[in-house]
């Protein structure tokens, strides 16, 4: 089959002659292939090419002037970029086997003697062709493994290895190493108010600016979502510091996007290793931790783990893992409060309240249990198992109580699941899969969220108002929140701290 023409992504076929009607006579030949044709009249020629093009293949006198075919292929494979590349001579004279072994060993796959058959020139070229397009499209799939389609960064698995490899070369080194474990204060806003192709626009620029701004030495990685990490060498602190300051200030600068300008910045967690065997793993999650350490302190900082956050997330892995053998076990269970119309006295809402029946500690309040692992799994696991609870809780009253005398569930929830993508589509389905009427429900904010605004600059509050569900604003006044910034929030009831209306005495 003829091809229509030389397609320019595909690599080359280097001609090597310094006679032109040699190299007119293989282009002649090859023609039908369809492939990218370069000539070159000499040895030395054909190494510049060798140096800026993608070859596939090079077809090559081997009696030139100057640097003749033998000389030639000793220095392009001498060369680390062009050591690959597969080198057929063509010669018109009869060569003796010390000759033709001299080729071989230089490098050469193939020899052709003058005159070839035009069809067995094109089959040997074509074999090589095809064997190069194959490795091309095994590298692609490789990179393509190993790195974010988006970005271009490696990925997580990629940064992992990197990871565990420099750790166990610690001992060989003075040096420690640290991980930067960082995402972006404020990106959950461009998505909601630009669309997900600006955010996706912005997270192509910040990591153009990682790799502009990070040192050779550094590896960077996207981790997913909008959450990246860095593996540093550092002699000390301080210098650790002085790489998240450069990242700070770089993601505070404006991004210019199709759909606007956008601001975020971000909140950078920090581990540092010093000693060869420590755990990947372990290093990647107190960097974490640090993180979120970061964001409750107001976010746009970086915070280093230390021996206090060391002890504090033991101890929280042992409430996960008491949590989840209490989940199985039956000892989380609910209870209800009513909340009583002052006028009339009748109960116009029922709260539910998650309650722990610890087998140690007695009834514990989520407070207790569920502090700093509002961003776990786990957490989100149990929220939902609450959540289904109260919600089959409310289809019982709901067959005991008349259309006159309603009342609305209500159920507390985080800002960490309002900013969740799948949190509105998973409650409209429990509703849905229940019959429940979603004006039965009313979700209860802490006011700390409202402080945060993360959970408030997205549309979530908007689409649960949509479909029915009622929104209001727990234990005001714990946090201190200004009532100017409740003005804009789609609520129908705020309820006051205790704190507010309590006498001093």
């Amino acid at each position: 089959m003829i091809a229509d023409g030389p397609r320019p992504d595909r690599a080359a076929i280097l001609l090597v002659d310094d006679q032109p009607e040699n190299l007119m006579a293989l282009e002649a030949v090859l023609e039908p292939l369809g492939q990218r044709l370069i000539r070159a009249a000499s040895g030395q020629e054909a190494l510049r090419v060798v140096l800026r093009e993608d070859l596939s293949l090079i077809l090559m006198d081997v009696a030139m002037p100057g640097m003749d075919g033998f000389e030639t292929a000793t220095e392009i494979k001498r060369r680390e970029k062009s050591s690959q590349i597969p080198i057929i001579f063509l010669t018109a004279a009869r060569l003796e086997a010390p000759e033709a072994f001299r080729g071989y060993e230089v490098g050469a796959v193939d020899y052709l003697a003058k005159p070839y058959s035009p069809a067995v020139l094109r089959s040997k070229v074509q074999v090589f062709v095809d064997l190069h397009e194959a490795r091309r499209e095994v590298e692609l799939m490789a990179r393509r493994a190993a790195h974010d389609p988006l970005t271009g960064l490696p990925n997580r698995v990629v940064f992992m290895d990197r990871l565990a490899g420099t750790l166990a070369g610690l001992q060989r080194r003075p040096t420690r190493m640290a991980v930067l474990f960082f995402d972006l204060d404020g990106f959950k806003l461009v998505n909601d108010t630009l669309g997900h192709e600006a955010g996706d626009q912005l997270l192509k620029q910040v990591a153009e600016r990682l790799l502009g701004l990070l040192r050779p030495s550094d590896a960077v990685a996207r981790f997913g979502g909008d959450e990246f990490t860095v593996l540093a060498e550092v002699d000390e602190e301080r210098d650790v510091e002085v790489i998240a300051e450069r990242i700070a200030a770089a993601i505070a600068a404006p991004f210019s996007l199709d759909a606007g300008d956008a601001f975020v910045s971000t909140s950078i967690g920090i581990a540092l290793a010093s000693e060869a065997g420590e755990d990947p793993e372990t290093l990647v999650r107190e960097a974490d931790a640090a993180m979120y350490r970061a964001k409750h302190g107001g976010g746009a900082r970086h915070e280093i783990f230390d021996g206090e956050m060391r002890r504090r997330a033991v101890e929280r892995i042992k409430t996960e893992s008491a949590l989840r053998k209490a989940l199985d076990d039956g000892e989380l269970h609910l209870v209800y409060r009513p909340e009583v119309e002052l006028a009339t006295g009748s109960v116009v809402a029922i709260e539910a309240l998650l309650r722990w029946d610890h087998p140690e500690q007695g009834l514990l309040r989520p407070p207790e249990f569920l502090s700093g692992s509002e961003h776990s799994q786990l957490m989100r696991q149990i929220a939902r198992w609450a959540l289904g609870q109260a919600l089959d809780e409310l289809e019982r009253w709901s067959s005991l109580l008349t259309a006159a005398s309603p009342v609305t569930l209500s159920f507390e929830v985080s800002a960490r699941q309002l900013e969740g993508r799948q949190f509105v589509p998973s409650l409209l389905a429990m509703l849905a899969e229940r019959g429940a009427d979603p004006h039965r429900l009313r979700l209860d904010i802490s006011d700390s969220a409202v402080l945060d605004q993360r959970c408030f600059r997205n549309a979530s509050l908007d689409e649960l108002r949509a479909h029915g569900l009622g929104l209001a604003l727990n234990d005001f006044g714990a946090a201190c929140p200004s009532l100017a910034r409740l003005r804009n929030l789609p609520l129908e009831a705020v309820k006051l701290d205790a704190s507010l209306i309590r006498s001093e005495v």
